[in-house]
């Protein structure tokens, strides 16, 4: 688990960039299964209109504070799995004021659910196909 601390010096370095609206924890730190292994995943929402460089540009400076080991999706270029992945636990750790993380976390979960009968399908067939050996 991420300490108060390690969160806080986080939520800094989002502040710093305009363009992030919102930073999801995901993965072994969001369960509370992190080892000595676990890098810290981070979905982060920015606004429509991003510099490309930006996800360098944050990963840089989590190393300076101390953070080496930061896996950062975009969540405005993930597929739906990705981002229903991410939000579905709703771990936000850091969020613009005026960003409605309500809002946003419905969407995904409706995209999702519409999405699912479809993903649904694929992996039933898939799994016929591996079952078969075709």
């Amino acid at each position: 688990m991420l300490s108060d601390k390690s969160l806080e010096k986080i939520k800094r370095v989002f502040s710093d960039f305009d363009d992030v609206k919102a930073v999801y924890l995901f993965g072994s730190y969001a369960d509370n299964k992190e080892n000595r292994f676990s890098d810290i995943d981070l979905g982060i929402l920015l606004k429509d209109k991003y510099d490309k460089k930006i996800k360098l540009d944050i990963l840089s400076e989590m190393a300076e504070i101390g953070f080496c080991k930061v896996d950062l999706v975009i969540l405005n270029e993930a597929p739906i799995l990705m981002k229903y992945e991410i939000v579905k636990h709703n771990k936000l750790i850091y969020k613009k004021d005026n960003f409605d993380s309500n809002s946003y976390f419905s969407s995904v979960i409706r995209r999702y659910l519409d999405f699912n009968p479809f993903l649904e399908v694929q992996n039933k067939y898939f799994k016929e196909r591996l079952l078969n050996g075709k």
